[in-house]
């Protein structure tokens, strides 16, 4: 199918909106106010409630179930009964729960029922007691009472279980807090059982009570997976989705649902780049899919493109990570990356539940860089000096040119004089305190054909950072309301949620990573406060005193807003064909302030002058989606499909406006600045996307499965005459396990299915890396501006009518051939279950390759567009040059156990490889500019090679194979001379097959409980890593850097060990800058990391607590992040393995928790 008249508004570069916002508005308030006053005021019944069912040949546990679906009654019975049972064939509509009772029963020779209020109680047409003949034993029998407790495996009571006593054949039924008692003796056998769970026998040993947990039944009707616009039942989905639901989130208390997902998925990769609060980690799926384009995930919050940042982890309910394309092509042009989808709560019919979780914790950093103390750190730079001072004619070392004196050292050694350590006064700054709380009030009532459902929350994080004046804090409330009446079915969504984060800012230094970088120019003989208290300038001028630009130097501020809704309705036509509306919108107003203070010394200098920046921007996108949707049974033959048109449109708009030389450093108004220092700027853009969709399901019998999916996408950003593509996919399934030549394999391998797809997504964000709104959303467009001057000392004017103005040219000429990066995946894979249903596994390879990669091309000298001129300057435009190959296996494997005696444990894990390639690069060589060359990961390193240390002979004798580069002494690096041409020059850097981003993840979570107590936790790691360290380890004192008691050790040394040239590092130096001017395979470390993520010890409380507090389920932990890390890198380095700068970012952080969840 392809778009015709659908876009012809693109072509005119103007989109209609032609629904009624206003209209929709009041239809939202109003949905949303007699849902939250009906849910929060009764509960009802649904006696009379009206049933649709169609089944041939069903059994009738599955008839049981699906009308409890639809009624909220509950069945009970022997579930050895039910083999009595004949199978069942109905085909009723709008008929009450008795009229399906009696068809069901109809032709059931043996089996009758009873209803009590909304109890169904399946039991023997006829109970004949009949005696056995046999020789009565005139041993009294002794009955006792036996009471109990049932729960499943999360501490919920399962009202209406069923407790027959296989002796007596007596039953009885658990009451709504899950509680029995029953007649037994000792030796009787009780047998547990409820729709969805794995019966249970227990042995009666004596009258003590029992705690029962029953397990749910893996693969049962209601086991489903939240897909692309819908739900799809596990037995049936042929794509690649990992779903995980909400007990995950829960029992890791984390503070954004990004973190919640790290070593949760296969192929998911989740780097923690800084420790500070407020800041997401970074996410991609199966590799990055670009270069110069965005490589993040779409995430859809309830239908609406949102951001996994802006949402409370409480809040979500099930997060479905989409990896294939067959999964993802439904949408499209935002699809390359790949799709989260995230399911937040919705309440449910019956009683108002109310739960509530929170914690209250303390953090701090993971690691921190270890510089060496005073001592160490004198003695090293008198050694370094005199080292740097031997020329080939005087080879002797020279005391006399010692910076530190023997008596300073003996101080520094002795205590004496204190030994300053300026990253740990930097992050003690903060007490780093964490405390979160969450309030979940959800119900719904039903009666007849009407249901009303509410779900309503208000969430709270403060999280205090170790770096003074550092901080977080967000507020969320989130409403989700159904109404059903009849064929229509209405849903609203409205998620508030607000952020604060504070950070320090110094005019002399700059942003909070500028001043933690700062602290590897501070010398720890150097003290942070004088005598007096005044605060020191240190021998580094240039950021004068970090540790006081953190507390004194002033504030950045960013306020974020968001709102996020869903409103759909949906009307069933007929049955089975369902016409669904949707409208969303994700609403981001953004204020931020920040205020550099100026700062006077000790000496009578000033850091200023003071200045104040305020900026706000808002970010709105609304979407509309029509789409029909269709799903039939015939016989073993399952059909459905869903075809529809989506319209995105995307608003985004910035001021920014500044102004210095305030009174002081309170009067930050912005009117009270100096006018002549004003500066503003603003920027605008917009762009719409337009699609039609469609998919078809098709299997037989649940065994032979079919999938196809297209997608066509029209945007605004792309030329006109060529703003459409189009992308298909489909997958095909097998459940080998359900042939009948599999029969003798089903005791080894009950479950066995494989599966396959193939598309192509589409990637819309082009030329994201450039920075220009103009290259990034009109690309097609003839564009005039001003030209600026680059290095010339000067800007070009031109002189009109007298009056002098900035020259101006033109800037951009129309990009007409520009295009979608499109992305293809190739996905094989194998799910299935190994000796039983309790232990899963699935093994998946995936080929992902992108075509049409963006890359900037230089323009022609003779084109004459440019908007910069000078030095440099040379125009560059976007083109669709390059292709990249991400190719890989996933295995993930599950395991769970429950034993009678009141054990149960649970694993789950998953490794993925992913190697990366660039396959095509245009004909560009970006080795040098930009890392990337053909054959090569993204993210590879080009670096010299290192040829060991040069000895003293080679350095006097001149007998070194590799060229003495000036300044170097003995000790120094050998640079291996690539092309042997006798000299060391750039032709001799190499690219280096070792990439930054890891090529193999993996993860290990765990669960051991015992009748309550349990402890659980998270292993996540990653492999084939590298780090870059040279400024961390290589510069020693150059450039004013500090150093490392490692790099002092580790480092070639002629007064320790003359005759050593098998050190890690070359000798230190102070004045030779080789180690930064020619980096070398000497500083690249393998980075690979074990970490104990997180680590829960927990207590569900007993159930006969819980009763006497009126309580559902109460769980108190201790909780622990990022406790342990095992890494490759040299430990007293002090280098957290995740962070991308050692020695500038700040580093990840330990936190522990003490908190509770409870619901009542």
């Amino acid at each position: 199918m392809r778009l015709t008249a659908l876009y012809k508004h693109v072509h005119r570069k103007k989109m209609m909106y032609p629904f009624s916002p206003n209209k929709s508005w009041l239809i939202m308030k109003l949905i949303l106010v007699l849902t939250t006053v009906a849910c929060l005021q009764v509960a009802g019944k649904g006696s009379a409630q009206k049933i649709n069912l169609s089944v041939k040949n069903a059994s009738m546990e599955g008839v049981f179930l699906k009308m409890e679906q639809q009624t909220g009654y509950n069945f009970f019975y022997n579930a050895s009964l039910l083999k009595l049972a004949k199978p069942v064939t109905l085909n009723l509509n709008s008929v009450t729960i008795q009229s399906v009772l009696n068809a069901c029963f109809e032709k059931q020779p043996n089996l009758t029922y009873s209803i009590v209020d909304k109890i169904v109680i399946i039991k023997r047409k006829k109970e004949v007691a009949v005696l056995n003949q046999r020789t009565i034993d005139t041993k009294v029998l002794v009955l006792s009472e036996i009471n109990g407790r049932i729960t499943d495996s999360t501490g919920n009571p399962i009202a209406g279980a069923s407790i027959v006593n296989s002796r007596s054949k007596k039953g009885t039924f658990s009451d709504v807090h899950g509680e029995f008692k029953i007649e037994a003796q000792k030796g009787d056998i009780l047998v547990f059982s409820y729709i969805g769970y794995t019966q249970k026998e227990i042995t009666v040993e004596g009258s003590a009570a029992m705690d029962v947990i029953l397990k749910a039944k893996p693969n049962i009707l209601s086991d489903f997976v939240v897909v692309a616009f819908g739900k799809k039942s596990k037995q049936t989905l042929i794509e690649s989705v990992t779903q995980i639901d909400d007990k995950v989130i829960k029992n890791r208390p984390v503070n954004n649902a990004v973190s919640a997902l790290q070593g949760q998925v296969a192929g998911l990769n989740i780097v923690s780049y800084s420790g500070q609060p407020g800041i997401t980690p970074s996410i991609n799926i199966r590799g990055a899919g670009s270069i110069n384009s965005s490589t993040s995930p779409l995430v859809i919050v309830d239908g609406v493109p949102g951001s996994m940042s802006l949402i409370d982890p409480n809040d979500i309910e099930s997060i479905s990570v989409l990896k294939d394309a067959a999964a993802s092509s439904l949408y499209g042009a935002r699809a390359a990356n790949g799709v989260i989808l995230i399911t937040t709560k919705t309440g449910k019919v019956g009683k108002i539940a109310v739960s509530y979780a929170g914690y209250v914790g303390w953090q701090k950093p993971t690691e921190l860089f270890q510089e060496a103390n005073a001592y160490n750190y004198a003695n090293a730079f008198n050694e370094a000096t005199m080292y740097d001072l031997i020329t080939p004619s005087s080879l002797s070392f020279d005391s006399s040119k010692l910076i530190f004196t023997n008596a300073q050292l003996s101080n520094w050694q002795s205590g004496k004089a204190e030994s300053v350590n300026w990253r740990k006064a930097l992050f003690d700054g903060n007490n780093g305190f964490t405390q979160s709380h969450y309030i979940n009030i959800g119900g719904g009532v039903s009666h007849d054909d009407f249901t009303l459902k509410n779900n309503f929350s208000f969430g709270y994080l403060q999280q205090n950072g170790n770096v003074a004046n550092t901080g977080y804090k967000r507020y969320s409330i989130r409403s989700n309301n159904e109404l059903k009446w009849n064929k229509l079915t209405t849903n609203l969504s409205i998620g508030l949620i607000t952020d604060n984060r504070e950070e320090p800012s110094s005019k002399a230094v700059g942003n909070l990573g500028s001043i933690i970088s700062a602290i590897n120019r501070q010398r720890p003989v150097d003290s942070i406060k004088l005598s007096d208290n005044s605060w020191n300038i240190t021998s580094t001028n240039d950021t004068r005193n970090p540790v006081r630009q953190a507390v004194e130097g002033g504030y950045y501020n960013p306020i974020n807003y968001n709102i996020l809704v869903n409103f759909n309705t949906a009307y069933t036509i007929i049955k089975d064909l369902t016409l669904k509306y949707t409208m969303g919108l994700s609403y981001d107003l953004n204020a931020a302030s920040q205020f550099q203070n100026e700062l006077a010394w000790y000496n009578g200098t000033t850091t200023g002058p003071n200045s104040s920046t305020m900026s706000n921007y808002s970010d709105r996108e609304n979407m509309q989606q029509l789409d029909l949707s269709y799903a039939k049974q015939i016989q073993k033959n399952h059909f459905s499909a869903i075809v529809g048109v989506q319209q995105n449109i995307h608003n985004y708009r910035s001021t920014t406006l500044s102004r210095g030389n305030f009174i002081n450093n309170s009067s930050n108004s912005m009117q009270l600045g100096d006018a002549s220092t004003q500066t503003n700027s603003s920027s605008q853009y917009k762009w719409i996307l337009e699609g039609v969709f469609g998919r078809l399901n098709y299997d037989f019998d649940q065994k032979y499965i079919l999938e196809l999916n297209f997608r066509e996408d029209a945007s605004s950003r792309l030329t006109p005459n060529a703003n459409k593509d189009f992308f298909p996919s489909y997958a095909v399934g097998w459940r080998l396990s359900q042939e009948s030549f599999w029969a003798g394999l089903k005791h080894i391998l009950p479950e066995m299915k494989i599966r396959a797809s193939y598309g192509t997504l589409g990637n819309a964000n082009v030329a994201t890396s450039t920075g220009n709104n103009n290259a990034m959303y009109y690309s097609y467009n003839s564009i005039i501006g001003n030209i600026y001057s680059n290095g010339l000392g000067y800007n070009l004017a031109s002189v009109f009518d007298g009056t002098v103005n900035n020259a101006f040219s033109l800037t951009q000429n129309p990009n007409n051939k520009l295009r979608w990066e499109r992305t293809t995946i190739a996905d094989m894979a194998i799910d299935g279950t190994i000796l039983n249903p309790n232990f899963t596994y699935t093994i998946d390879y995936f080929n992902k390759r992108t075509n049409r990669i963006l890359l900037q091309q230089p323009l022609s000298d003779i084109n004459g567009v440019t908007s910069t001129v000078g030095v440099g300057a040379t125009p560059q435009y976007p083109a669709n040059v390059g292709s990249l190959q991400n190719q890989g296996v996933e295995i993930s494997f599950g395991y769970t156990k429950q034993n009678a005696n009141g054990f149960s444990y649970s694993f789950n894990a998953n490794y993925s490889h992913i190697a990366s390639k660039i396959l095509g690069l245009g004909g560009l060589n970006l080795e040098s500019s930009n890392t990337l060359a053909v054959g090569y990961p993204l993210n590879a390193f080009y670096l010299y090679q290192s040829d060991g240390l040069l000895t003293k002979d080679e350095f006097t004798n001149h007998t070194s194979n590799d060229p003495i580069l000036p300044g170097q002494k003995w000790g120094d690096e050998r640079i291996k001379d690539i092309t042997g041409d006798g000299k060391i020059t750039s032709d001799d850097r190499m690219m280096i097959n070792k990439s930054s981003v890891p090529k193999d993840l993996f993860g290990l979570n765990f669960d051991f409980n015992y009748k309550g107590f349990g402890i659980a936790g998270m292993l996540q790691g990653a492999a084939s890593y590298y780090k870059y360290l040279g400024a961390s380890v290589g510069y020693g004192f150059n450039s004013g850097y500090s150093i490392t008691d490692w790099t002092i050790n580790n480092s070639y040394n002629p007064l320790v060990d003359p005759n050593n040239y098998n050190t890690r590092l070359p000798r230190v130096s102070i004045s030779n800058s080789i180690n930064n001017t020619y980096p070398s395979t000497a500083y690249l470390f393998n980075s690979s990391y074990v970490r104990l993520k997180n680590l829960q010890i927990y207590y569900d409380l007993a159930s006969s607590v819980m009763q006497r507090m009126h309580i559902k389920s109460m769980r108190v932990f201790a909780s622990g992040q990022n406790l342990l890390t095992f890494s490759k890198l040299p430990k007293a380095l002090g280098i957290d393995p995740e962070i991308n700068s050692a020695t500038a970012g700040y580093p990840l952080v330990v936190i522990y928790t003490l908190g509770v969840n409870v619901s009542f």
